[in-house]
Formats: C-alpha cells, structure tokens, sequence
C-alpha cells in the first residue's frame, strides 16, 4: 500500500493481489506469444511483454487518478484508490457521500473523467509520434500487419499505449454499472428526472441485458454437463474459462439487480 497526497488531502493506493495475478498472466502470454514482429528476437519480446503490463497499468492509473482529482476539485476527499483484476476504483471518504448522494452534475464529472483523461493521452501520443491513420494503429496492434511502417520495441509500446487508452476509455463509456458509462448515464437520468427510481431502473435493466448478452456471445465455452456434473466445482470452472470478459459480464448483472433492487425500494419509500 502507498500512501499519496493530492493537494490538500491523503489518500491510499492500493493494488488487489487479482490485480497483479492478471498483469502476471498478460505478462506471460505475451513473452510466450509475442507479436509476429517480435517472435525472433528474445530481449525485444521481454521488453515488449514487460513495457505492455507497465502500460496497462498506468493506463489504470491515470484513469483512477483522474477520478481522484475531479473529486477532489468538488472538496469530495479521496479515502483510497484501490485496483482490482477488472481494472479499479476511486473510493470516497466518509461522511463525504456516493454517488447516490451527490448532485448528478457532481456524479457526471466524476465519472467522466476517467474515460476522458485516456481519451487524451492516446489524442496527445497519435499526434506527436504517428501520420498514419488510427485503423492502421488497431491493426498493428491486432496483428494484421505493419503497412510498412519500420516497428521496433519503442514505437510498438507507444502503439500499444496508443491502442490501451482508446479500449479503455471507449469500454469505460458503455452505458452499462458498474463501468463509467453506466454512472454517467445514471447521473443524466437523475438530472433529468424528478422520480429517483426511474434512474436505477433503466441503467440496472441495460447492465442486466448487457451481461446476459455477453454471456450468450460466449456460450460456447460452456459446457453445460461440466457444470451440472461436477457441482460447484464445475461451475467455477466453467466460469473460470470465461476469462476477463466473463466475469465483467457477471459483473453487469449482478450490479443491474442490485440497481434494480435499489429502484424498488426508492419506488415503494415514495422517495423522489
């Protein structure tokens, strides 16, 4: 744990042991499958799968951090910034509300911050370091091939950091809980409606039919006699193999019924 200080006030930066197995794993997939250009040349993939985890992380980061100091421009304080497998999250103090009781522009601002500062760190590095256009970054990146462009270990972390920042800000900005998007959507519906229900109710449904989607897009790594017949254990296991993209999916869901949920109670409190 890190203690930091931002302005006025102290905060802690935590890193989730789910944290570093991920970043472990992306490690070692990519010095045992490294980009094509790369497969030849064993201190390049190091670098390259090293300098890829680095950048996750800072990518991580910058995002959190970003949250951190919005927050701390409204005098919300910062208790911690804590990053887990999925990526993180900025925590408030106590006696300092949540996001159900801040003023929606507050919560607006706040969310949208992270998704923006990665917006522009990857605006500031295609600018200064890249002609070519963005679907040729993607495709480097994705392995479709270099068009000609001279890569080396340098300029394919800055692709990556390029390509990084974009994913992560456009995937923070689907509207859908617990991601960014779904807290900038609910702060609009909050704003814009009088009825507090109504602004649970419809991000929660979105998050719920998001995540079942994306379970069914992903239906076929299941094995439904692997789950039935081998108990708890199989469905662990069968989750497991979902990946990352799973368990965010899992994650849609289950933070959609507690939003649900949460519109019921407001709803039958007569709280508006």
């Amino acid at each position: 744990m890190v203690q930091l200080f931002l302005y006025n006030l102290s905060m802690k930066f935590e890193v989730g042991r789910s944290a570093i197995l991920i970043w472990g794993l992306i490690f070692f997939r990519n010095v045992f499958n490294p980009p094509e250009t790369f497969e030849s040349q064993p201190v390049s993939t190091f670098l390259i799968a090293l300098g890829i985890v680095v950048i996750l992380f800072l990518s991580v980061v910058l995002h959190e951090f970003s949250h951190a100091v919005v927050m701390s421009f409204f005098n919300i304080k910062v208790k911690k910034i804590k990053l887990m497998f999925f990526g993180g999250y900025t925590e408030a103090m106590e006696g300092y509300g949540d996001r159900d009781t801040w003023h929606p522009f507050k919560d607006f601002c706040i969310s949208f911050a992270g998704p923006v500062s990665n917006f522009g760190i990857a605006l500031i590095l295609y600018s200064e370091f890249f002609d070519q256009p963005l679907y040729k970054i993607f495709n480097i990146v994705t392995g479709y091939g270099t068009f000609g462009m001279q890569i080396n270990t340098i300029n394919y972390l800055i692709i990556f950091a390029v390509f990084s920042n974009l994913i992560v800000a456009a995937f923070n900005l689907i509207p859908v809980l617990p991601l960014d998007g779904g807290h900038v959507f609910r702060s609009i519906l909050r704003g814009c409606f009088k009825q507090k229900w109504i602004a649970d109710l419809i991000p929660g449904l979105f998050s719920i039919i998001a995540g079942l989607g994306g379970l069914y897009l992903m239906s076929d790594r299941l094995s439904l006699s692997t789950m039935t017949g081998n108990g708890i254990f199989g469905i662990v296991d069968s989750l497991v193999s979902l990946g990352i993209l799973g368990f965010i999916c899992l994650a849609m869901i289950v933070m959609g019924i507690v939003s649900l949920r949460k519109s019921i109670d407001v709803y039958n409190n007569g709280t508006v």
